[in-house]
């Protein structure tokens, strides 16, 4: 019986992993490059060879392009907190609560919203670094997400 092993790293190491697992038979290499020209005359170039690769040769993780997606908002005023942990920061709760008359606050102490349609926007742009799948067979660069360092 073969023991299974959660996959273990980032999201694009557990898909290096499961490939592996199923026999994948083409190689993957995982480069960085920079984004030298903007949609819709997408272009990127490697950091490790200095290769340009244009739209033709690229395709491109749909979170990184203009695209709609339905969503669902559910909020409930803290009442109980006065500061959010957000990630890597504590921010207010209130925001522009307290700017507004008493009789709209509780108007917005419970939201719902269901099957909104929310388009994002935040394309690639010149300068974004990004990390990107070569599959060395096929010539094909997945560009996977943006790359970040912190300093």
């Amino acid at each position: 019986m073969e023991k299974r092993v959660s996959p273990e790293g980032s999201q694009y190491s557990q898909i290096l992993q499961m490939m592996k697992r199923r026999g994948a038979s083409k190689p993957v290499s995982i480069e960085l490059a920079t984004v030298t020209a903007a949609v819709p005359n997408l272009q990127i170039t490697l950091d490790a060879d200095g290769l340009p690769l244009e739209k033709a040769d690229l395709v491109v993780a749909e979170h990184l392009t203009r695209h709609d997606r339905i969503v669902s908002i559910n909020y409930e005023y803290p009442k109980t907190w006065t500061k959010a942990e957000i990630g890597d920061e504590a921010k207010d709760a209130d925001s522009t609560r307290n700017n507004i008359g008493s009789d709209a606050i509780t108007q917005f102490e419970n939201y719902s919203m269901n099957y909104a349609s929310m388009t994002f926007e935040d394309v690639l742009k010149v300068g974004d670094r990004v990390v990107v799948a070569c599959l060395d067979d096929d010539m094909v660069y997945v560009i996977l997400d943006r790359a970040v360092w912190y300093a």
